[in-house]
């Protein structure tokens, strides 16, 4: 074992003893200060991912609505392109969630929209339109860039039934992504 021969090396020895409670102390501490950081971290974004789920809940449900409520509209159902974008283009003005409305055929042509009156884009392709054809119900899409708007979007589609109850052409609802519920 090691002895210290010189006052000046006992000395030294004495310090680096009665200083390593202090070292290993501290040591510990900051582990536990990093373990109370990162658990404050984790509840802090479980808070963000939950307030950012109820914010989408939120807008899919305003989308549903919107679109529901245009489904019971003959101008927008039924009625010719150009009336059908007229009555659009009275709700999306001013409008500051929902950027463009349209009805699209079962081929996903779009025959009226509130942006450009009867334009001739197709949405065939879109996962939107497939899964509300597919599903017969209210879908969502993804993160897009508006054919129509030129516009990044979110897009939604509720299918419109007709009479004998199967579906005869396809609502759809452009949204803003930066718009934000708080």
């Amino acid at each position: 074992m090691w002895q210290p021969r010189t006052l000046k090396a006992r000395l030294a020895a004495l310090v680096a003893i009665a200083a390593l409670p202090i070292a290993v102390t501290m040591a510990l501490m900051a582990m536990h200060m990093r373990a109370a950081a990162l658990s404050d971290a984790k509840e802090g974004l479980s808070l963000i991912a939950k307030n950012f789920v109820q914010g989408q809940d939120q807008i899919t449900a305003a989308a549903y609505q919107a679109l529901s409520i245009l489904s019971r509209i003959p101008a927008v159902t039924e009625g010719d392109p150009k009336a059908c974008s007229d009555a659009l283009a009275l709700i999306v003005k001013g409008e500051v969630l929902f950027y463009n409305f349209g009805r699209v055929d079962l081929d996903g042509n779009i025959q009226c929209n509130a942006r450009q009156g009867g334009a001739a884009e197709n949405i065939s392709d879109r996962s939107y339109f497939q899964r509300a054809l597919r599903s017969r119900d209210f879908a969502t899409g993804d993160y897009q860039m508006g054919r129509v708007t030129k516009e990044p979007s979110m897009a939604f589609a509720l299918p419109i039934p007709g009479n004998d109850g199967e579906t005869r052409a396809v609502l759809e609802l452009a949204l803003r992504p930066e718009v934000k519920f708080i």
